[in-house]
């Protein structure tokens, strides 16, 4: 089994904020990812966007509603996420501290 040393923290395309401990962790159980298209990324990074635990996607109101429109975002779409213990944390640090309510 491959292993990688992840910071436990934020770690979503290439935006990595470093609260806890670097750690061992098996490369297939990072709990720290979201697959998202480069555009998604750039907006989750920035704060324009976020998600629940549930997956339900959470819209920024710093960014025109019309854009989200032509993305083909609309707040309370339930993406089929599945965080887990580790990953419900950096979604909730995301959420508080990088999302622009």
């Amino acid at each position: 089994m491959m292993f990688v040393e992840t910071a436990i923290g934020l770690g979503f395309g290439g935006f990595s904020v470093s609260i806890f401990q670097v750690k061992k962790v098996p490369l297939d159980k990072t709990p720290n990812g979201l697959l998202l298209s480069p555009t998604f990324d750039k907006m989750f990074d920035r704060g324009f966007i976020s998600f629940k635990n549930d997956g339900t996607i959470k819209l920024s109101y710093h960014f025109s509603e019309r854009n989200f429109k032509i993305l083909g975002l609309e707040d309370g779409i339930k993406y089929p996420i599945k965080p887990d213990g580790e990953m419900k944390l950096f979604l909730e640090y995301h959420r508080e501290t990088i999302f622009m309510k």
